[in-house]
């Protein structure tokens, strides 16, 4: 392959293949506590946390722009996925989702913020696909509060990409819905930690 051409690819993979910069879109009710933990995510966790056993999950909400990567019926497609990989995270973590706040409740609440359209022609090529070029992706927004007092007990912003090694998966919603499967395993485990009172990076 000639310098130039090889050049223009590199260059399109390092640009197609990056993380989008985390948004705070003001669905939290304070983003100061948070650390930034990669390029990815940054997440808070008081130690308070620890105490709750019980919760509450809002229906997720769309802090979307109008028009975007999806389609009115894929973006509420998207938003009943989320809805069931939160469900699925915090059983997994051992967690009993109940229907009432009270003592004891936390309140969990979702907001899907920004998604990042896939490219399908990109990730035909298996060089485009091996780093990831073409994949779509979605960032959620999380904050946990007491059910009753309404303190801030964790919140987390976080951007998840599709797999791209899933050879099925051409369309913005496929990856998006692959995050969220990402995105539930990763906080599922990242509760059992916490719970355990293990440290959670």
């Amino acid at each position: 392959m000639p310098r130039l051409a090889t050049t223009a690819l590199l260059l399109l993979l390092s640009i197609t293949g990056c993380t989008p910069p985390l948004k705070q879109s003001g669905f939290i009710s304070d983003y100061s506590r948070l650390v930034q933990v990669n390029d990815r995510t940054a997440r808070y966790i008081s130690p308070r946390a620890r105490d709750y056993s019980m919760v509450t999950i809002d229906p997720v909400e769309s802090r979307l722009p109008p028009r975007g990567a999806l389609s009115d019926q894929d973006r509420a497609e998207a938003l009943r996925y989320l809805q069931a990989a939160c469900e699925r995270a915090f059983t997994a973590a051992g967690f009993t989702v109940v229907n009432e706040p009270g003592t004891g409740v936390a309140r969990v609440k979702i907001a899907l913020t920004d998604i990042t359209a896939s490219t399908g022609w990109m990730k035909i090529h298996p060089g485009m696909r091996f780093v990831g070029a073409g994949t779509g992706g979605a960032t959620m927004e999380a904050e946990v509060i007491d059910s009753v007092t309404g303190e801030q007990l964790a919140a987390v912003v976080e951007f998840a990409s599709g797999n791209q090694f899933n050879l099925t998966a051409f369309s913005t919603l496929d990856d998006v819905k692959s995050a969220m499967d990402q995105w539930a395993r990763i906080t599922a485990h990242h509760l059992r930690e916490f719970r355990s009172g293990d440290t959670v990076p």
